[in-house]
């Protein structure tokens, strides 16, 4: 791999670069996509909150003291 060096003008659109961009791949996620990634991020998440949950919850044998 090679490192290429452009210097662009942010007032001049022809400065910027031509490149080789594939567009169906780089725009390939769909809505379903989407959806099952946000379903996915949010099972996640619920299961990181139970976690620390029961990290903070009295073991039984203490919540039996404390019924006590």
């Amino acid at each position: 791999m090679s490192a290429t060096r452009v210097t662009i003008d942010p007032d001049d659109p022809g400065s910027l670069p031509e490149g080789r961009v594939d567009h169906a791949v780089l725009d390939g996620a769909t809505e379903a996509d989407l959806v099952s990634q946000e379903r996915d991020d949010d099972a996640e998440a619920m299961s990181d909150i139970a976690w620390f949950a029961r990290l903070k919850a009295p073991n039984a044998r203490t919540q039996r003291a404390m019924a006590e």
